[in-house]
């Protein structure tokens, strides 16, 4: 549901806020709802937390396929953005198979740990990306 209400905020309302900046919001959010996960346990801040991600997900993907649609040479669109979209499908899983091997392998909070650990080295790329970028 947060997806579909980030999709269809206007642009507008959120030109403030750069791709760098909501990227860093995702990953940021991503690793409040871990921490909720392993040590909260509170399914309202849980159920909050994925809602706002939605959101910000939803507002963050339109602005990535327009800035990739405006940057990349009109002849290869089309190519860079399947394989954008196939590498983004084949991780995702691949994440998936990790954290679950570390679940059933050892405990579901090494799992946990594991998954804030690697937000916190995205949350830090993010920034340093989101940094770089703003520099004139």
């Amino acid at each position: 549901m947060g997806i579909i209400l980030g999709s269809f905020t206007p642009m507008k309302r959120v030109a403030w806020l750069s791709i760098p900046t909501n990227l860093t919001l995702v990953i940021g959010v991503s690793g409040v709802i871990s921490a909720n996960l392993l040590w909260l346990q509170n399914r309202y801040i849980l159920v909050a937390c994925i809602l706002v991600n939605g959101v910000l997900i939803g507002l963050l993907n339109p602005r990535i396929q327009a800035e990739m649609i405006t940057e990349l040479p009109e002849e290869a669109i089309g190519s860079i953005l399947s394989v954008f979209y196939t590498v983004i499908q084949l991780t995702v899983p691949g994440g998936a198979v990790v954290f679950a091997f570390l679940a059933n392998g050892w405990t579901m909070a090494i799992a946990w740990i594991g998954l804030v650990a690697a937000i916190v080295v995205g949350l830090l790329y993010a920034e340093v990306l989101r940094r770089r970028l703003a520099r004139p």
